[in-house]
């Protein structure tokens, strides 16, 4: 029924995309008379089934089908009940659907939000407060009732205590990025599992991402897309955070040549290494610090003693695997100039489209190419 409707679906999207700050999109898969609705986690690059959601994300996505709808309908608007959709929503997220049920109240709808959790209660009275909607009222059926009250218990303000972002201040982009912990740069997740941080122009910027809950590219990309972004960066900014992106992919996938990436646990039991050796294989792997190549001539010259007893035979299968999922790469290295060349290629729509001047690539290049570098040297 939703495909059938277009745009219906792209409300939907657009919603959950903003529910998410990003993090999600909502697809819809059709097999024969059925629609099947899935999620795209943009940071990993991979689809997700309802069951592989967490419990809140979900109730998100299903919200953001029935607000689409509900949306679409006559003039006449009939009440919309929400019965706990939100108790396991952490506060960023419950603030991007207080916004939009915020903004459906204003256009004339009537908003029912039922919930036993204080908690609850009282994140919504501080969202409509701020937002400046004063019409909003709250009905204490314990109170009414005569019944004992429920401690309330602010979930905002407990938010808030967990998850306090320090502030910028006088700090360079750098400083700010070691204050709030950014983690290490993975030259194998592209730009769209990249932390904001190593995009960002300024410890400004930076805060004013983390704040709203925005913490990878994928996610900003994603609300770009739908028209969501506006609120957290100006359209100049964006376009520099896309023109930045879009080297950093091309950097990694030219850094990738020749290098494959690291295996794990999981990799190497579907790689084809059996029960009987899995655990001293995977031991071994540890200890060279989860490099493919490293791993291989370990098991072939059997100077190991975790080594010894694997068979040749077994042991050409999970090269072969490991081959074939980009855990190893028999390429030669590309040299750095062989590399810029390649990122200047990939990078000329960028210029053509005027979003990145072309002498700041080679600059861009440069600090990229020195960081995936920079894992290389740590896992050796």
């Amino acid at each position: 029924e939703v495909q059938s409707q277009p745009h219906v679906l792209r409300q939907a999207r657009d919603w959950f995309s903003t529910f998410t700050r990003g993090r999600y999109d909502l697809r819809c898969t059709r097999d024969g008379s059925t629609s099947t609705f899935r999620a795209f986690d943009n940071t990993e690059n991979r689809g997700l089934e309802l069951d592989e959601l967490s419990r809140g994300t979900r109730m998100q996505l299903l919200l953001a089908v029935r607000l689409a709808f509900a949306a679409d309908t006559s003039q006449a608007r009939p009440p919309f009940v929400l019965d706990e959709v939100l108790s396991s929503t952490d506060p960023v997220r419950f603030r991007a659907v207080a916004e939009c049920l915020v903004a459906m109240a204003r256009e004339g709808w009537q908003i029912f939000y039922c919930t036993c959790q204080p908690a609850d209660a009282q994140a919504w009275r501080q969202a409509a407060w701020e937002m400046g909607f004063s019409d909003a009222k709250v009905l204490d059926l314990a109170k009414i009732r005569s019944l004992e009250q429920a401690a309330a218990m602010p979930l905002v303000d407990v938010a808030a205590s967990q998850t306090q972002l320090p502030d910028p201040g006088s700090l360079s982009l750098v400083q700010y990025a070691e204050a709030v912990h950014t983690p290490a740069f993975d030259p194998w997740m592209g730009a769209a599992g990249l932390h904001v941080a190593y995009l960002a122009e300024d410890a400004c910027q930076l805060h004013r991402l983390l704040a709203a809950g925005i913490d990878r590219y994928g996610q900003l990309k994603s609300l770009a897309d739908h028209g969501r972004a506006d609120a957290y960066l100006p359209r100049e900014a964006q376009a520099g955070y896309q023109s930045r992106a879009c080297v950093v992919d091309a950097v990694c996938q030219a850094w990738q040549v020749g290098r494959g990436r690291p295996v794990s646990r999981e990799v190497l039991a579907e790689a084809g290494a059996s029960v009987s050796f899995l655990d001293r294989v995977t031991d071994l792997a540890r200890d060279l610090d989860w490099d493919a190549t490293r791993l291989v001539d370990a098991l072939r010259t059997r100077e190991d003693e975790r080594a010894r007893g694997f068979r040749s035979s077994a042991l050409e299968s999970i090269i072969q695997n490991l081959a074939a999922s980009g855990h190893l790469d028999h390429r030669e290295t590309l040299t750095q100039q062989e590399a810029l060349s390649q990122v200047l290629a990939a990078a000329d729509e960028e210029v053509r489209a005027d979003r990145i001047q072309p002498e700041q690539i080679p600059i861009l290049f440069k600090r990229y190419w020195s960081i995936c570098s920079q894992v290389q040297e740590h896992r050796i």
